[in-house]
């Protein structure tokens, strides 16, 4: 079969063996390198395959090895896939217990441009939890709560947002 391209309107029909080489060449650009981030007991291997890349959580803080069996996967290049990957581990290896500003090492600090801004979002998800698990303690319906996070509806008296 020979390499046919054929123009029909907005639509072009590229043969199979085009469409193979162009995924052949596209296979080749990019590093297949993986790479791994851990965090309190939690580790994201990212990887390439021939769909792309991806990265899966590996559990190992207590008990067997705990390798999930759903994977995050559709990402441009390495490098998306591996700030992915590091900003939804930095926010699952997180506990109420800890400071806000409580970050691997290899996450960088609010000097790293790359990730202050994922810092920031992180640290306002971690302040809307806090306040969720307050008000819910505190006894108020989780609608309320949500509403109230976002200053839709006034809190009962004696009751009110923490300060962060």
């Amino acid at each position: 079969m020979n390499n046919i391209r054929l123009r029909l309107g907005s639509y072009v029909y590229n043969s199979p063996k085009l469409d193979a080489g162009r995924k052949i060449e596209a296979l080749h650009r990019d590093s297949w390198e993986p790479a791994i981030r851990e965090w309190r007991g939690n580790a994201v291997l990212i990887y390439r395959n021939l769909n792309g890349w991806q990265y899966r959580f590996i559990q190992h803080d207590s008990g067997p090895l705990l390798v999930s069996r759903c994977s995050s996967c559709g990402y441009e290049d390495r490098q998306d896939a591996i700030t992915h990957a590091e900003r939804h581990i930095a926010d699952i290896g997180w506990t109420c217990a800890d400071p806000l500003d409580a970050f691997p090492v290899w996450f960088g600090t609010d000097a790293n441009r790359e990730h202050t801004n994922l810092r920031r979002e992180i640290i306002d998800g971690r302040k809307w939890q806090l306040q969720m698990r307050h008000l819910v303690n505190a006894g108020i319906p989780d609608e309320t709560a949500r509403r109230a996070i976002a200053g839709l509806e006034s809190l009962p008296e004696g009751v009110s947002l923490l300060t962060l």
